[in-house]
């Protein structure tokens, strides 16, 4: 039974909430690194998952009731960091975004707060018709 929910509970996770990293991914980074963080998304993800297939049993005899607290505590902390660390890329260029978080980590306002939407630093200018 544990094996079965294991394996769904994996299932599950791929079709949902699994493949959010990659959508972020494309919405923040530049086109040139995007491969190469796609690539190591997909590696720490396989081995997450890996890890977790792997204790969950030793997890579940030892901590019997208290079974689910680590990964709640888990969830918890990448809740916070969604919204604290997480850039707001809504409306704004993979530049813009690139340029915002230049420099060393640091919070952002939340999603509460409405943030004002600097200007792009492309400027686009029709060609020139040659007559």
């Amino acid at each position: 039974m544990v094996a079965t929910s294991m394996y769904l509970f994996n299932l599950v996770f791929q079709a949902g909430a699994g493949f959010i990293p990659y959508l972020c991914a494309s919405e923040m980074l530049p086109y040139y690194a995007l491969g190469s963080i796609s690539g190591l998304a997909t590696s720490i993800n396989c081995l997450t998952l890996f890890v977790v297939s792997f204790i969950f049993p030793i997890l579940d005899k030892s901590l019997k009731a208290y079974l689910f607290v680590p990964f709640i505590v888990t969830n918890f902390i990448t809740c916070l960091f969604g919204v604290f660390l997480m850039p707001e890329a809504k409306g704004k260029s993979v530049l813009e975004v690139v340029d915002e978080y230049k420099g060393p980590i640091r919070f952002v306002a939340g999603p509460f707060v409405r943030r004002k939407t600097p200007s792009s630093p492309i400027t686009f200018s029709p060609p020139k018709v040659l007559d």
